[in-house]
This record gives C-alpha cells, structure tokens and sequence, in this order.
C-alpha cells in the first residue's frame, strides 16, 4: 500500500479499507467519495456549439509510458512517471470551477473516446484536431525512436487523467494563464451524424465492454 499511501497523503484523503480474497495475481478495485466544493456541478452535457474542447494537460504521454516498460526502455523516465505516478489534476478543477465552466470530464478512455462521450451527451458533433504544437516533445521523441504517430497515441491513449472541458475561446483565454499546459484539441459543432469528425475521428480509443 506504500504508493496507494503516498497518493491519498497529497490529497488529504484516508483509506477506509476493501475486501481481501486469495489469488494467483493481485488485483485491486478502488473507488473514491468525495464531496462537490461548489453549487456547479460539470457534467458531459452541457458543450454547446461553438465551444471549443481543451485538454488541462499533455495527451499520450501514459500509453506511451506503458510502452516502455513493455519493452524494458529506461529512455524515457519522464513517460514511465506518467504511467505508473499519474496526478488527478484538482488544481486544474479548481481554475475550471471558479470560472464557472459546466462542461468537463477527465481524460481515462482515451481523448477520441472521451470526446465521444461529450459529443453525445451534448448532442452535436466535436471535430478533433491537434496541433503539433499541442504534443509533448517527450511523446514526439519517443514514437521517432519507435516508428510510431503521436497522433495516434495522444488520441487513443489512456491513462492520462487530465480534464477535457469545453468553454467558448474566450473563457479559456481568461484562464489560460492559471492553466499553462492546457492544449486546445478540438471544436464542438452542430450535429453531423458522427459524434466526432476530422482526420483525427478515425483514432480509437479504450470502449468498456467491448468484445463481450
């Protein structure tokens, strides 16, 4: 429990304990309670069209860890911390809550799939397009070593556990210096048949249940 520990300690937050059964392997299923600090309550439903969607924070950078330490490559700690050490971004929360933004999830799917789960709550269309720019140099470095699209891995990959709120540019522009690594990726258009459109549309993420 020494890294499950280390995690509640930074959030003030106790372990309030679980069930205990034998097996080959160790598994284990945790879910936290906690309490809203404010009257709003963001929820997946409340994009409207011509918001555009952001992240709080850099895509991928999960997946990729978790292709290290398949392979056993130590060349990027950076990738791997993000991986096994992600951080729930209750800072980021707060900036969002305080200026009032409704629409908001995080990031554990895949940003493809997460976006998905907006676009239909909302009823409209998210077209999802990243820039270059919008890539950790880190990620960008890594799939050159390995023959792979960052494209690919910031869209699909999970694990990353940013926010991914939606808010009219302006708003995100008052913000936006609180939030210096948030990255536009997207743009919420009225209803086009497909919940997501653009190049970046054909990503796919982690879908629960599929397969069964």
């Amino acid at each position: 429990y020494q890294g499950i520990g280390e995690a509640l300690e930074v959030y003030d937050t106790a372990l309030g304990g679980g069930n205990v059964s034998r097996g080959r392997e160790l598994a284990l299923d945790l879910f936290a309670v906690g309490e809203g600090r404010t009257q709003i309550t963001p929820t997946r439903r409340a994009a409207r069209v011509g918001d555009h969607l952001y992240a709080t924070g850099p895509l991928g950078l999960a997946r990729a860890g978790l292709h290290c330490l398949k392979a056993g490559d130590g060349r990027f700690p950076g990738l791997t911390a993000a991986f096994k050490r992600p951080r729930a971004r209750f800072d980021a929360a707060a900036v969002l809550a305080e200026a009032g933004i409704r629409c908001a999830m995080d990031i554990s799917d895949g940003l493809a799939g997460d976006a998905c789960h907006i676009a239909e709550a909302s009823a409209l269309s998210i077209h999802l397009e990243l820039s270059a720019e919008s890539l950790a140099p880190a990620l960008v470095e890594f799939c050159r070593h390995n023959g792979l699209d960052p494209l690919e891995l910031a869209c699909s990959g999970g694990e990353d556990y940013e926010l991914l709120f939606a808010c009219p540019p302006e708003t995100f522009a008052a913000i936006a210096p609180l939030l210096p690594d948030a990255v536009e990726v997207g743009r919420c258009l009225p209803r086009a048949g497909t919940p997501l459109v653009g190049p970046a549309a054909r990503m796919v993420s982690f879908q629960h249940g599929r397969g069964r």
